[in-house]
């Protein structure tokens, strides 16, 4: 270790683990998550929920495991062989893969955690914890998300110069679901890079969208929001993220798009079907779960070896986007914060976001 606080820790912890399909226990005397060389420590302050934390749990539970992706707090051990210049106290955010049936103790829902290095976004003064815990999974979806869609980069995201954005005509962009936790980010990644995104969203969170950069705003249950975004932009969109990522939202997505076609992905696996509908269209989904440089041991097409390239775009753009989050380019979702519950009140708040409850903002615990 690069310090010698690692005595002054605990040998076990409080943390959130599968104790059954769909269902989430406290244990008391969990232990701490094992160092890495090239890992650091963080002292869980707050940690926010996603969908992947319930899918998880419901459909490839790993029984005994910690789960949680999203957390934010203070570093308080640093493995001898790290990277980014990091010192015990610094205050730092991420997410790590929580119910990973190859790391069963390291999850968000706990009182410790433990991260590369480089994968910890720095969280700046302007900032509460709890807030920066609501957007590391989007952030870092973000990469992902500019690389399939093969759009300029604040980084080159493939070894290679991103290309100069034309400003001849609009460089439409539709994210579909834009009132979500990674619809909000994105399209504020895509206004930094010079793109000009447009959204669907329910009339409700019109607003939000829009203050988030969204230059125009469709409703996404009226009957006519294809037609009407495809008029919108003259038959010339080419590029869409799919946040939803349902057959139904997939085939939406597909009858905006002009008739030259282009790129649609998606945060879920698509429908072979509606793909086969137009080949004209280039289709992908993201699986970011490999950012970690490591084996992705989950069923079916989850399934991944490690892909080290993940790891290095990614620790690339956390270094980049870092001065954005730093000047408030890039600002956080609506979060709601409970910060009376702690770890006992997660899993309400899982089941909420099950159900279908939470819309236009992120739920926080603070830890």
């Amino acid at each position: 270790m690069k310090n010698d606080t690692t005595d002054q820790l605990p040998k076990t912890q409080r943390a959130l683990v599968a104790g059954g399909v769909g269902k989430l226990i406290l244990r008391n005397d969990a232990p701490l998550p094992s160092l890495q060389p090239d890992q650091v420590l963080v002292k869980v302050q707050a940690v926010a929920i996603n969908p992947s934390d319930h899918k998880f749990l419901d459909l490839s539970t790993v029984e005994g495991a910690v789960s949680g992706a999203d957390f934010a707090g203070t570093v308080v051990a640093i493995g001898s062989d790290c990277l980014k210049p990091l010192a015990i106290g610094t205050r730092v955010c991420s997410c790590v893969f929580g119910s990973n049936p190859l790391r069963s103790d390291n999850g968000a829902f706990a009182e410790y955690v433990a991260i590369r290095s480089e994968l910890c976004i720095l969280v700046p003064p302007r900032l509460s914890l709890e807030v920066a815990a609501s957007m590391p999974v989007a952030l870092i979806t973000a990469a992902y998300v500019l690389r399939s869609l093969r759009l300029p980069s604040l980084v080159p995201l493939d070894g290679k110069q991103p290309p100069k954005i034309s400003s001849a005509r609009p460089r439409w962009v539709l994210v579909n679901g834009g009132a979500t936790a990674t619809g909000t980010i994105l399209i504020q990644v895509l206004k930094n890079v010079g793109y000009q995104p447009i959204a669907t969203c329910s009339p409700k969170n019109a607003a939000l969208v829009l203050k988030s950069g969204a230059q125009k705003v469709f409703d996404y249950k009226s009957s006519t929001c294809a037609n009407e975004i495809k008029a919108y932009t003259k038959d010339s969109l080419s590029y869409v993220l799919d946040c939803i990522g349902s057959p139904s939202t997939m085939a939406m997505c597909y009858q905006t798009m002009g008739s030259a076609g282009g790129r649609y992905t998606a945060l879920e696996p698509y429908s072979e079907r509606i793909k086969s509908t137009r080949s004209d269209i280039m289709a992908d989904w993201i699986l970011a779960w490999t950012v970690y440089g490591e084996p992705v041991a989950l069923d079916g097409i989850y399934k991944r070896e490690p892909i080290l390239e993940d790891f290095m775009m990614c620790s690339s753009w956390i270094s980049m986007i870092e001065p954005y989050l730093a000047n408030a380019k890039i600002k956080p979702h609506p979060v709601d914060i409970n910060r009376k519950g702690g770890l006992n009140a997660i899993p309400d708040g899982l089941d909420l976001m099950r159900k279908g409850k939470i819309s236009g903002k992120k739920l926080v615990f603070a830890i």
